[in-house]
């Protein structure tokens, strides 16, 4: 589990679908919460509706809802995120945002891999 760095800055990881809420999970309490990551944990949860309306509508990527003030602010952490099933396995890919650093997500990944 390493975060890729993609193009613009922005930063990548895919994980299976329970650690990917645990990581969500430990940055909501330790930076708070933000409409992004109540929105993120809320698709990871629900993970097979959102999976089926992903499919449907033929996306590559569901992107979380975000508050404008918290954009501004530098506060959303989740730019996009993509359900994959993958013999009969469930991963999430979260896109994040290119102010968020790989060190901070690495942190986090190392944590919860104990």
């Amino acid at each position: 589990m390493k975060v890729e760095e993609l193009m613009g800055g922005y930063k990548k990881i895919v994980l299976p679908r329970d650690k990917a809420l645990e990581l969500v999970t430990s940055i909501m309490e330790d930076r708070g919460s933000t409409r992004d990551l109540d929105e993120t944990r809320r698709i990871i949860t629900n993970f097979d509706e959102f999976y089926r309306i992903q499919i449907k509508h033929n996306k590559s990527y569901l992107t979380p809802s975000k508050d404008m003030r918290e954009l501004i602010k530098g506060l959303v952490v989740i730019d996009k995120i993509k359900l994959i099933r993958k013999d009969e396995k469930e991963f999430v890919e979260m896109i994040f945002d290119k102010r968020v650093s790989s060190d901070y997500i690495n942190r986090l990944v190392r944590i919860l891999s104990k």
